[in-house]
C-alpha cells in the first residue's frame, strides 16, 4: 500500500488515538524497510 505524506501521518494520528485506549496490533507482508512512511518530519 503506497500512502503520501498526509496519508502516513492520518494512519499515524489514528493509531496513537487507537494506542491511548486499547492496544493495537497491526499485519503486513511488505518488508521492514517501508517503516519509514511512519516516521514523524
Amino acid at each position: 500500500m503506497e500512502l503520501d505524506e498526509r496519508g502516513a501521518e492520518l494512519v499515524f494520528q489514528v493509531l496513537a488515538e487507537r494506542e491511548e485506549k486499547n492496544s493495537a496490533a497491526i499485519a503486513s507482508n511488505d518488508s521492514v524497510g517501508k517503516a519509514h512512511m511512519f516516521e514523524r518530519t
